[in-house]
């Protein structure tokens, strides 16, 4: 009891500090991929001292291990290290997502819808009785042909399980965006969860999707074609930081009655003389688009002049007339959902559209209006400017471009200098190893930065020169 109260004295001291934060285990500053290496190390040496113990040369361990192995598979001794190599190369295979438990749980269907399988066809315990545990109920319940197909579709998730194998992608997800939508029709990416500051206190990212108060947030951008270059990763001790510190997709988008608002946008447009023929819906986190096509002869001009009209009839403000949309002989009505998802930086840094790209200055921007991840590469861009207007998500904008080159980038590739004349935007900041300076907030100051960055610039150019 005392040593119970002293524990409870304890913590309620740190809370006081406000030491809420998790104790440090050894291992937290391992890489992941360390940590999979090493894992699969284990698993592959289990794997040879399991079969070592069915040759007799594992010494009189090897031999109880043997014996309990053979009691629990039966006569299919070799499944059980098959399925914990299984699960070792899963983890080599794993380094680019963080995946640990998909590789054991796959590893184990693996292990017992193959026990099931043996058992179903040989019977007598062939399987061991692990096997026989596994097949008995479901070919009772389900006859032979029954229990085959559960096993066999068991036996193949497995294997897509651990080597995270899509039967099929969808077009979306192979595609994405690349600067190709408008930017106002896009919702910014939310970027971090909670970001730490000087004594493990943690502030909360500030920020607003476009949609939800109705303003915009504009990105000037390139073509945003991708490099063709292969990917480059340097050899660096820095260790990346983890996608579990940035926030996920929270909320499902609702735009109320669909087929009621495009009625009224019809019904509208045909009392002002408009005909038009309703097309596609595209349900986005924070609008919905209506497509339309325009009778012949009537001209785009007169539909843009009714966007305040429209807003009217549907009661929603404000809406966004795309005409034409690009790349289709439509035009576009995106009206704002009646209740929105907040688009997480985490999916969009984790879809295979930012992980696979060979340009090292890509960014996340959001989603378009279809829902779509939309990307940006800083490297064909001459120029970028984020404007908007007060509350539109422009410093949104500004932490999801730094977030996603400080995950894609270490600090012997990519360096930083902030200028901060509000004092508050890039404070967090403070600390990263990509910084050449603390975040600058005293004007003189930034004007040495600015020309010494000049100055840089011009040497390098200079250098190119030289080299031909």
């Amino acid at each position: 009891m005392a040593r119970r109260k002293e524990r409870k004295t304890r913590d309620e001291r740190e809370r006081e500090h406000g030491d809420d934060a998790p104790r440090k285990r050894w291992h937290d500053d391992l890489k992941p991929e360390t940590k999979k290496s090493v894992l699969a190390l284990v698993l592959f040496a289990l794997t040879v001292l399991t079969l070592l113990a069915y040759w007799g040369s594992a010494g009189a361990l090897g031999d109880y291990l043997a014996a309990f192995i053979t009691l629990a598979v039966g006569k299919v001794y070799f499944l059980a290290p098959a399925a914990l190599a299984f699960a070792g190369v899963s983890l080599l295979l794993s380094f680019r997502k963080h995946l640990f438990a998909a590789a054991f749980i796959g590893a184990g269907l693996f292990l017992v819808s193959g026990l099931g399988l043996i058992e179903l066809f040989f019977g007598d315990r062939a399987g061991g009785w692990l096997g026989f545990a596994i097949n008995w109920p479901l070919e009772r319940a389900f006859g032979f042909w029954g229990a085959l197909v559960i096993e066999l579709a068991l036996f193949a998730a497995s294997i897509l399980i651990a080597m995270d194998i899509p039967l099929w992608r969808t077009k979306k997800d192979e595609e994405g965006v690349l600067v190709g939508a408008k930017p106002e029709a896009m919702s910014v990416a939310l970027p971090m969860a909670d970001i730490k500051e000087k004594g493990g206190a943690t502030k909360r990212a500030e920020g607003a999707t476009p949609a939800a108060n109705g303003s915009k947030v504009t990105v000037g951008a390139g073509d945003g074609e991708e490099f063709a270059i292969a990917k480059r990763r340097m050899k660096s001790a820095y260790q990346f930081p983890p996608l579990n510190l940035l926030n996920d997709d929270k909320g499902t988008p609702s735009s109320g009655d669909i087929r009621a608002n495009a009625n009224i946008i019809k019904r509208t447009l045909l009392n002002f003389g408009i005909d038009v023929e309703m097309g596609e819906v595209s349900v986005g986190p924070t609008v919905t688009q209506y497509t339309l096509k325009p009778a012949e002869g009537v001209k785009l001009a007169r539909i843009v002049a009714l966007q305040n009209d429209l807003a009217l009839a549907l009661a929603a403000h404000p809406i966004r007339l795309e005409a034409p949309i690009p790349g289709k002989s439509l035009v576009g009505v995106e009206v704002p959902n009646r209740s929105i998802a907040l688009v997480g930086l985490r999916s969009l840094l984790e879809h295979d559209i930012y992980q696979q790209s060979a340009a090292p200055l890509l960014f996340a921007l959001g989603r378009d209006v279809a829902g779509a991840p939309v990307y940006a590469n800083i490297a064909k861009m001459p120029h970028l400017l984020i404007a908007g207007a007060t509350g539109s998500g422009k410093s949104v904008a500004i932490h999801s471009l730094l977030m996603s080159l400080l995950y894609r980038n270490p600090p012997e590739m990519l360096r930083f200098i902030m200028l901060d004349p509000k004092r508050v935007e890039l404070a967090n900041y403070q600390g990263v190893p990509h910084l050449l300076t603390p975040p600058i907030t005293e004007p003189k100051k930034m004007i040495q930065a600015l020309r010494w960055a000049v100055k840089e610039m011009e040497k390098r150019y200079e250098m190119l020169s030289g080299a031909g």
